[in-house]
């Protein structure tokens, strides 16, 4: 099940995830199962600043960690499989599309993709997508993508890829082209190789300007939606559950105009399920039909009050690799309360208040990781580090605090 947080660990993630970042993270959802998605994790690590060593680096076979430093990067890529691409910092821009076809085990992370222009419907819908998922292509984790302006679509998954996770990225269009799709999952009702394939995540993605539809539409496969955020004034539906999919639909903002579910009828009939969705788009509350219940657990579930703000400043192209200096991460506005801290040992908690406060740490599961420890007023101390996250809960006369979210061990961060 996953474990639904307040806003004090919803600050704690953000700040992690908006500012510091390890090549040798791993995805949560769909990508996590039938044994995970690692990407380049254990290969040769290179940096590459030009198109052309970028895309040699990306087609090379074994497994590889390709950080792309700050600039822009005209042209076309091609992954193959076994490979880490990530934008060394905000400011990475690849001009064109990125296919990832017939391979797997695929990470993208931190970097933006801008499609090239079209300028008619038959043009655009005849293109290429901006980011494209397919010919079976399986394990594919995109995360902190900045996508726009695909012609045929931001970011389409089909042809029987399968086990994609999708997270904090950001979809939208510069322009009003006709064609304003933006992820579509199967190119059409009952394609043979779609069925059983195709399951998706998407958690903590924002699609925002004048994207019009597909936010995402799908047929076939499992996809979760949850906690996105939809801002655009253009579109005409935001979720299209078609032919033979199961959608969950759960702690999502619909603020799109149109409706927040559109239903695409056919046989095997869709089922979709809307769970604890806000906003002022339409038909929030539409369900219908059995779906399925994931396989996973989510280390972060908030409820959708928390979504935009978590949301808005953090998806997309926002990361930088590593940290360079000691960063204070503060918990909460309250100065008085406890907050977690970027130290050369990893993460440690401090107490600020005048009161000594008592705490154990746990993981996801309800196992103690550190009994009961007792932090006076004014101190601090480490924290358990390891690669899955980690809760702190407070006890005693510190039992108004909420459980604190951990994340991850930084082992490949350069402290110094």
């Amino acid at each position: 099940m996953n474990r639904l947080f307040n806003s004090t660990a919803v600050m704690l993630l953000l700040a992690s995830s908006g500012y510091g970042f390890s090549v040798s993270e791993t995805p949560e959802g769909w990508a996590s199962q039938s044994g995970g998605t690692s990407g380049g994790t254990g290969g040769t690590e290179v940096t590459v600043s030009s198109m052309s060593q970028l895309q040699s680096e990306a087609k090379s076979s074994g497994k590889k960690i390709i950080i792309i430093a700050k600039g822009t990067y005209t042209g076309n890529l091609s992954v193959s499989s076994d490979k880490t691409i990530v934008g060394k910092e905000p400011g990475v821009i690849i001009k064109g599309s990125v296919k990832v076809s017939n391979v797997n085990n695929v990470i993208l992370r931190n970097f933006a993709v801008q499609g090239d222009r079209c300028d008619s419907y038959d043009a655009c819908k005849g293109g290429a997508d901006a980011v494209g998922i397919g010919s079976t292509a399986h394990h594919v984790w995109l995360d902190h993508l900045d996508i726009s302006d695909g012609q045929d679509g931001n970011c389409d998954i089909n042809n029987g890829a399968d086990f994609v996770t999708i997270t904090w990225c950001k979809f939208w269009y510069s322009y009003a082209k006709e064609h304003r799709y933006s992820n579509l999952i199967s190119g059409g009702d009952n394609v043979p190789g779609d069925k059983g394939k195709l399951n998706t995540t998407y958690a903590y993605c924002w699609w925002a300007d004048k994207v019009d539809q597909r936010q995402p539409r799908g047929r076939s496969g499992k996809v979760h939606v949850v906690n996105n955020l939809y801002t655009s004034s253009e579109a005409s539906y935001a979720c299209g559950p078609g032919v033979d999919i199961q959608m969950l639909i759960e702690n999502n903002v619909f603020n799109n105009t149109g409706s927040a579910i559109q239903i695409f009828d056919g046989s095997p009939a869709p089922a979709f399920k809307s769970i604890g969705n806000i906003g002022s788009a339409r038909n929030i509350e539409l369900n219908q039909g059995t779906v399925f219940t994931p396989p996973y657990t989510l280390s972060l579930l908030v409820d959708a009050s928390e979504v935009d703000s978590m949301v808005r400043p953090a998806a997309g192209n926002t990361m930088t690799l590593g940290v360079s200096e000691v960063r204070t991460i503060a918990a909460a506005t309250d100065a008085l309360r406890p907050f977690i801290f970027v130290c050369r040992t990893g993460w440690g908690l401090r107490n600020p208040s005048s009161a000594a406060m008592t705490f154990k740490v746990i993981t996801l599961n309800g196992r103690t990781v550190l009994t009961t420890t007792r932090l006076e007023a004014g101190g601090s101390c480490p924290l358990p580090s390891t690669n899955s996250p980690l809760f702190i809960q407070f006890k005693g006369g510190s039992a108004a605090l909420r459980d604190m979210y951990i994340p991850p061990k930084l082992s490949d961060f350069s402290l110094r």
